[in-house]
């Protein structure tokens, strides 16, 4: 981890996005304390870095953390350091631990949930990916955009949310690192703003 924050250094990547962890059996609230001790321990070792790790939500599938991001907020809070943590919200994983996006009422209390319990402010990269999954499925199974349960009009309300503008927003979707692939699913994201 600290190898992958040096080399993200080096090339001025300011967010370096990792999923928390996993408890493997031992407990949440174990894991949440290996998690944060780890976390303590590479921010000693990278003092003054312009990197931020943030900390992406998980679809919650077996032992995983973070698939509330008010778990995310307890690691951010309990880490000495927290200040130096950001969020990335993945679509896939959301849906997948049980936040239907597909209203717009579900679309509120999400980003809602995350204003309250971590903040929009922290909010630094967003992961725009659909689910092969049903809603609370916890599977984590990427979608093209616009192909899977949570369908075109989520995205749509991401791609034009005043709030969510200058945030990076990265596509992990199947057949990646095809040009064709990935000039499709841009082209999709970029026809759902509102001109």
């Amino acid at each position: 981890m600290v190898h992958e924050l040096e080399r993200c250094e080096a090339l001025g990547v300011r967010y370096l996005v990792i999923h928390p962890g996993f408890h493997q059996g031992s407990g949440e609230a174990r894991g949440h304390a290996k998690i944060v001790a780890a976390l303590d321990r590479i921010h000693a070792m990278t003092q003054g870095y312009d990197t931020m790790i943030t900390l992406e939500n998980t679809a919650g599938q077996g032992t995983s953390i973070g698939s509330d991001p008010a778990q995310i907020a307890r690691i951010m809070a309990d880490v000495a350091e927290g200040v130096r943590l950001g969020f990335c919200l993945d679509t896939c994983h959301a849906f997948a631990a049980g936040y239907d996006v597909r209203t717009r009422a579900g679309y509120a209390h999400l980003l809602g949930h995350i204003a309250t319990v971590i903040g929009l402010d922290r909010l630094k990269v967003i992961h725009v990916n659909d689910s092969l999954g049903q809603c609370g499925s916890r599977v984590d199974r990427h979608e093209n955009i616009g192909r899977g349960m949570i369908g075109k009009t989520p995205f749509r309300w991401i791609m034009n949310d005043t709030r969510l503008r200058n945030i990076p927003k990265i596509i992990e979707t199947p057949g990646l690192k095809n040009p064709v692939h990935d000039m499709r699913e841009l082209a999709v994201l970029r026809g759902l703003v509102h001109r």
